[in-house]
């Protein structure tokens, strides 16, 4: 198995290749993953069969995702804050992976925001906060180093994959807003406006991974842009622009079946004027030997049955 091959795209032309002079045994298999890119060699794509993860849309399955995905063991290791801070970073992967479908609005361009991101965020809020507890079953919000943890959340582990000014802005601003001692008091707000009847979102209130995992399976369905700050009409905007697109590939796959039929067109008239030049050529021949003597009539009248028109 070859992972993240699409880092590589240029190897994996010579890989083509030398898949194709392979003498391998008949039980072989090669496993490839790679994220979705227009650089891999569709001739690659051809020659296997091709699987695609998409993991579903919304806070929700996010957040399930990413604490399903998390040992028990690790988020109700003492000291008991550990959990909500577990559940801090979920929320803000979860924000900043489901703005990404709202590029340009909801980014301005697609970052690269993954799993690793999470397990490198969940590594660093562990070593801090081993070392501030030092083996305490309990450690007051305010010890809990939010200026560290910040700035290496949105300068470093996420922020390290941004190149804009503007979006480094909309980083910090999340993180702040969200690695902050008031988020253990309950009445902290997570969503003003989650629906159009003006309810709001608070933390959940608990310790432990069960109770988090419980309020997120009350959570709705479908959410609105407006749970990741973003105005409610963006779904409007983003589908009109998938649209937008969608038409322009249809157009540009209509422009290269066209080229190929006209292509196609070409070949067989010029196979027409090539057949027909050895008809004429032929002809001659057999005329000129008719008149040689050296062809019975018989076998003329052969020729013209078997001959290919």
């Amino acid at each position: 198995m070859l992972k993240n091959v699409h880092l590589a795209p240029a190897w994996l032309v010579q890989l083509e290749k030398k898949l194709h002079t392979l003498k391998a045994h008949p039980n072989f298999r090669l496993f490839l993953t790679l994220e979705i890119t227009p650089k891999i060699p569709v001739n690659l794509l051809r020659a296997g069969r091709i699987i695609t993860f998409e993991p579903p849309d919304g806070i929700k399955a996010n957040l399930l995702r990413t604490f399903n995905s998390i040992p028990s063991n690790r988020v109700n290791k003492a000291p008991n804050e550990r959990a909500r801070m577990y559940f801090l970073l979920a929320w803000f992967h979860a924000i900043v992976q489901e703005r990404l479908r709202y590029t340009p609005l909801g980014w301005s361009k697609k970052y690269e925001f993954n799993e690793s991101d999470l397990k490198c965020a969940c590594d660093t809020i562990d070593r801090w906060i081993d070392d501030t507890a030092k083996g305490r079953e309990n450690l007051p919000p305010n010890k809990i180093p939010w200026d560290a943890l910040c700035t290496l959340m949105s300068q470093s582990i996420y922020g390290g994959r941004i190149d804009n000014n503007f979006d480094q802005l909309l980083m910090n601003d999340f993180v702040k807003n969200i690695f902050q001692p008031s988020t253990f008091e309950s009445d902290f707000l997570l969503v003003e406006k989650v629906d159009d009847q003006g309810n709001k979102l608070t933390i959940p209130d608990g310790l432990r991974r069960e109770d988090f995992l419980r309020w997120m399976e009350k959570l709705p369905d479908d959410q609105s842009p407006s749970w990741l700050g973003l105005p409610n009409n963006a779904e409007t905007v983003i589908l009109q622009t998938k649209a937008k697109t969608f038409i322009q590939k249809l157009l540009k796959m209509q422009a290269v079946t066209e080229d190929e039929d006209l292509a196609y067109q070409e070949y067989v008239i010029l196979a027409r004027v090539r057949h027909a030049r050895v008809c004429m050529y032929v002809d001659h021949v057999i005329a000129f030997t008719v008149m040689l003597g050296l062809l019975h009539l018989p076998q003329l009248s052969m020729c013209h049955t078997t001959r290919v028109t």
